[in-house]
C-alpha cells in the first residue's frame, strides 16, 4: 500500500526497481540496493513514504470479499543490511506500523498488522480459511501459493481490484 519504489529511486536517482529480491538484480544493482541501505538507515524513510494511487479502493475491494478482518503482512529488511542489525530491522518494523495506522487506521487497527522480521510470508499462510495475499513481488506471490494460500500479483491497483472481484 505504500509507494516504495517511487520514494527509493527518489533517493537513490535512479528508475531501476532495486526492491526486487538479489537474484534478479545485477551485480551493479546489487551494490545499489546496499547503498540504498545504507541511505535508508536511522532515517524517517518508511514514515515519509507516500500512498500508492488506488490503495483505498483495493481495500474496499478486499473488504467486500473478506466480508472481515484484513491483515497487512509486511517484511522489514534482514538485519544484515545495517550497520546497526536488528535494532535498525526492529525501528523500521515501527515505522511500518505507524505508516499503516496514520495512512490506512480506517481499514487496520494494531492488532491486525504483521511485521515479519524473519521468515517469508508464506509461513502466515493458513490454507483452511482461504488466505489471500496481494504483495507486488512475484517469487512471494509463487511461495504463498505453494503454501496454500490464494496469491494476487500487484502490477496496478485496477488488476487488483479485477482480481479480487473474481474472487
Amino acid at each position: 500500500m505504500a509507494d516504495f519504489d517511487s520514494f527509493a529511486n527518489k533517493i537513490m536517482n535512479t528508475d531501476d526497481n532495486l526492491n526486487r529480491a538479489g537474484e534478479f538484480l545485477t551485480k551493479e544493482q546489487l551494490r545499489a540496493k546496499r547503498e540504498m541501505w545504507r541511505n535508508i538507515e536511522g532515517t524517517e524513510f518508511y514514515a515519509d513514504l507516500g500512498i500508492l494511487s488506488g490503495a483505498e479502493q483495493m481495500l474496499d475491494a478486499a473488504q467486500k470479499v473478506a466480508g472481515a478482518t484484513l491483515y497487512i503482512l509486511s517484511k522489514s529488511p534482514g538485519a544484515k543490511n545495517f550497520k546497526t542489525g536488528i535494532n535498525e530491522t526492529e525501528r523500521i518494523a515501527r515505522q511500518k506500523t505507524e505508516w499503516v495506522l496514520s495512512n490506512l487506521g480506517k481499514y487496520f487497527t494494531p492488532e491486525n498488522i504483521f511485521i515479519t522480521r524473519s521468515g517469508g510470508k508464506a509461513d502466515f499462510v493458513r490454507p483452511a480459511l482461504s488466505d489471500v495475499l496481494i504483495d507486488d513481488r512475484v517469487e512471494i506471490i509463487d511461495e504463498w501459493r505453494a503454501a496454500g494460500g490464494t496469491g494476487i500479483h500487484y502490477t496496478s491497483a485496477t488488476g487488483v481490484v479485477k482480481d479480487l472481484e473474481k474472487l
